[in-house]
């Protein structure tokens, strides 16, 4: 057993919980599989070139997604989709909607979401999760920054300041 510390930060509101962690790493995948596995990790997107062997994850039936878009920058709308489906898979909208907006720790399982050091990519997509669901997004940057300091660059607020949910028709409110 490796001596790695895995201290992931725990994002949770509208009943959904994610947790986003620096990169895993073959030499302390036992930390992570530990970790994983005691908040009911389901799944995990991998939003950065595959860096290590998804064996020991996928042992213990937690699949590994990868979503890769280069550091710094903002997602595709076709990777959105991708996010969207991969979050209604965990959290159905009809199971969490009467959930309170920040919440304590949701019930059910989580979603592991991860960069390189989680601070710019992973938290922009739980803020997309939080605020397709009706989180304000001033409000959702400063929930994720109070838990995960130093996340988003300019940037990326200036995407989710202005970015707004699809509408329940598919289409874009502009």
């Amino acid at each position: 057993m490796s001596s790695l510390v895995v201290n992931p930060n725990v994002i949770t509101g509208f009943g959904m919980r994610f947790l986003l962690c620096d990169s895993p790493k073959d030499d302390h995948m036992d930390d992570f599989v530990q970790i994983f596995v005691k908040n009911k990790v389901k799944k995990v997107v991998r939003l950065t070139n595959p860096t290590y062997s998804t064996k020991m994850l996928n042992a213990k039936g937690i699949s590994v997604i990868d979503l890769s878009f280069p550091d710094g920058s903002l997602p595709t709308e076709e990777l959105l989709a991708s996010w969207r489906e991969i979050v209604a898979d965990i959290f159905p909208p009809e199971q969490v909607e009467a959930k309170s907006k920040i919440s304590g720790p949701a019930e059910g399982h989580s979603l592991c979401v991860h960069c390189l050091a989680s601070l710019g990519r992973a938290p922009v997509l739980v803020a997309v999760a939080l605020i397709d669901r009706g989180f304000d997004q001033t409000d959702v940057i400063q929930h994720i920054r109070k838990v995960r300091r130093g996340c988003f660059n300019r940037s990326q607020i200036d995407w989710l300041l202005s970015y707004s949910p699809p509408s329940s028709t598919g289409c874009f409110i502009v």
